[in-house]
């Protein structure tokens, strides 16, 4: 995985915080585009291009798998 480990810590710690906001869980997110909706709320990804030029939206994808544990990523 790409992301940075101290990046990925946080990123996780804000998903579960906007989970709890919005009265769910990571786990109980179920689609790709769900995560999705989630990171581009929190600007994962404009902080992920930001940091660092060679993260793609693969690597993002991946961290979000880790994140989101059920949810099921069609592409």
């Amino acid at each position: 995985m790409k992301i940075y480990k101290e990046m990925f810590a946080r990123w996780k710690k804000y998903s579960i915080l906007l989970c709890a906001e919005r009265n769910t869980t990571p786990e109980k997110i179920m689609t790709g585009a769900q995560a999705w909706n989630i990171a581009y709320d929190l600007e994962l990804p404009k902080e992920a291009y930001h940091v660092d030029k060679s993260i793609n939206d693969d690597h993002i994808k991946t961290a979000l798998k880790r994140i989101f544990p059920n949810a099921v990523f069609k592409n």
